[in-house]
């Protein structure tokens, strides 16, 4: 997980600390690397013809995206915090709670994850997309398990791809009891 020179200096800036003092021990203690990553971002037209996606510098957005990464990294990611490696035990379930409405019903939201509970067991998902990418990322903590869907093309249906995959590895029922 690496971002570019912008977003470090971004984040050092608006923080007045530097990114890669604050997170790269914890990341790279957790097996996370960190490298540039070389590929290309693609974008389909209405016309359906696939193209080169425009060049885009997401560093501004560092707490919402902004982070170049692969799907090994990712998945070291949830390992690490499925295991408590990133944040403590109690942090990762206040996260993982779900904000209420004024009249007490949960929103489905906690601190940027969306939280279900499908088919009987708890889900921690983000999902997003921008200029040239689609990504979802979803973890069952019970099952200490998780998956990452990484498309390097806008538009793609990444969430749906990542549930059904999701399904089949942890063996979830179709429909929830």
């Amino acid at each position: 997980m690496r971002p570019s020179r912008g977003t470090v200096r971004h984040f050092h800036r608006k923080n007045g600390r530097s990114l890669r003092a604050n997170c790269w021990p914890t990341w790279e203690a957790s097996g996370i690397t960190t490298r540039t990553a070389k590929e290309r971002w693609y974008h389909k037209d209405k016309s359906g013809v696939v193209r080169n996606a425009g060049v885009l510098d997401s560093s501004y957005k560092v707490p919402g995206g902004g982070l170049i990464s692969s799907a090994d990294d990712m998945a070291r990611f949830e390992a690490a915090i499925l295991a408590d490696k990133l944040v403590k035990r109690a942090t990762r379930d206040l996260m993982w709670t779900p904000e209420k409405t004024t009249d007490g019903k949960s929103t489905g939201y906690a601190l940027g994850w969306g939280i279900s509970d499908k088919r009987g067991v708890l889900i921690a998902a983000h999902t997003g997309g921008q200029q040239g990418t689609s990504t979802a990322f979803a973890v069952v903590p019970d099952r200490l398990a998780g998956v990452v869907v990484l498309a390097n093309m806008d538009g793609v249906d990444a969430g749906r791809l990542a549930d059904d995959i999701l399904k089949l590895v942890v063996d979830l029922p179709e429909t929830t009891p």
